[in-house]
């Protein structure tokens, strides 16, 4: 008898445990059904991000609030036969917020690099606008930013069409400490190193780009290129590029 009784409560104890493992997987889960280990995505409490899956992942709500907790390389998951490659094929990175049916939905939360660095960044999107790792970073109330944020960039390259840059296409937000190093930025109209295309709300502070700049302008289209940002009407201070 003591044995059946021991048995059934190691039974319990185990369905337990299964129970409230799959209850705190499903407490972290993102809008894509894809689990941040840490954060409950709050300003207070954001969702911490340490692999190129999860970084995948911060597109499934472009308005949570998110932190890296180590260094990302890209690299794999971009690679033939990898997870990004099977989603994405020879066209690299999807940025973090792009148009969609509805109109564009750009990046309206916020993401802190905590001065990690997001390495092996490639895309290759001649014909689509608002291309980098985030295709948009958007200002709805002044809440929107990407600070304290290193990326490389692979050899491949960031290629896009209009509005194009390392870190983000297009910007009404703010972008503060951030750099981009390593290969080129090529596009067709405002191309820059860090950012593409910045509006009147937008500021960039405290920020450099080290990277080739390329504008493969045609006919009437002026290329509106520069080693930072390609076209700025927004403010920029205590920045620089090489």
């Amino acid at each position: 008898m003591k044995k059946i009784i021991s048995l059934m409560l190691t039974v319990l104890l185990t369905l337990s445990a299964v129970f409230c493992s799959v209850y705190a997987e499903q407490a972290v889960t993102n809008q894509d059904g894809t689990a941040f280990q840490n954060g409950s995505g709050t300003a207070e409490d954001p969702f911490i991000v340490t692999t190129a899956r999860e970084l995948d992942a911060v597109r499934g709500d472009l308005s949570a609030h998110y932190k890296l907790g180590n260094d990302i390389d890209l690299t794999e998951y971009l690679a033939e036969g990898e997870e990004g490659y099977a989603k994405w094929g020879g066209a690299g990175w999807e940025p973090i917020g792009q148009s969609s049916e509805s109109g564009y939905e750009y990046f309206s939360g916020s993401f802190d690099g905590a001065y990690h660095v997001i390495s092996g960044l490639w895309i290759n999107r001649a014909d689509t606008d608002n291309i980098g790792l985030f295709g948009g970073v958007e200002s709805y109330d002044d809440g929107a930013r990407v600070q304290n944020l290193g990326i490389e960039i692979a050899e491949n390259g960031v290629i896009g069409g209009r509005n194009v840059g390392g870190l983000a296409g297009y910007l009404s937000g703010e972008i503060s400490n951030c750099s981009v190093v390593g290969g080129r930025v090529s596009g067709v109209e405002s191309v820059g190193g860090l950012i593409g295309g910045q509006i009147v709300t937008g500021t960039t502070v405290g920020c450099y780009a080290k990277v080739d700049v390329i504008s493969e302008s045609g006919g009437d289209i002026a290329g509106n290129i520069g080693g930072l940002i390609g076209h700025a009407s927004g403010a920029a201070r205590y920045c620089y590029a090489e």
